[in-house]
């Protein structure tokens, strides 16, 4: 600052929230990480697309969220943890995560029926995959063939549980 004083710039912010207008976290240009318990409340979060210096972002709650578009903003992401009560509304959009080109981790707890995963293929720095489902309908896994870097993915579906081993379906050593 101008007048010698030193700026308060926080880092890593944790919560509940309290309220419904998240506007003030706008001004926190210097957050590296975020993890917000959203209450299940119909939030509009594109005001944490300008965030631009997250790595980490973990929000619970997000069963009202019907736009993930303004994560392509975020372009520091190295870690994203989504996690709902019931399920993600059926019109979120996960091709916008493909935009994130440095997300090592990516946790999504509540997805409803999942059949497609061709987003995660332009995820090149990904490491760990967990998705959490009601029902999955995939039937395409070679996105996951495109992960270079790949090394644990969990697709779990409510009533049974698939854990595909990647280390050793690509021969990779661990």
């Amino acid at each position: 600052m101008e007048d010698g004083r030193s700026e308060l710039v926080i880092k890593y912010l944790q919560g509940q929230l309290d309220t419904q207008d998240i506007n003030d976290f706008a001004h926190l240009q210097g957050l590296k990480r975020l993890s917000m318990n959203a209450n299940e409340r119909v939030l509009d979060l594109k005001v944490l697309g300008t965030l631009k210096n997250l790595t980490d972002l973990q929000i619970i709650g997000m069963d009202h969220v019907k736009d993930i578009s303004w994560l392509s903003d975020l372009e520091y992401l190295e870690s994203v943890y989504f996690n709902v009560q019931e399920y993600l509304d059926e019109s979120i959009d996960f091709n916008v995560l493909k935009e994130l080109k440095n997300v090592e981790r990516l946790d999504i707890w509540g997805i409803g029926t999942l059949s497609d995963i061709s987003w995660l293929s332009g995820m090149e720095n990904l490491r760990n995959v967990s998705l959490y489902m009601e029902r999955a309908e995939i039937e395409d896994l070679s996105p996951l063939l495109e992960l270079d870097n790949l090394y644990s993915v969990s697709l779990n579906e409510e009533q049974s549980q698939a854990i595909i081993a990647v280390p050793y379906l690509f021969g990779n050593q661990i």
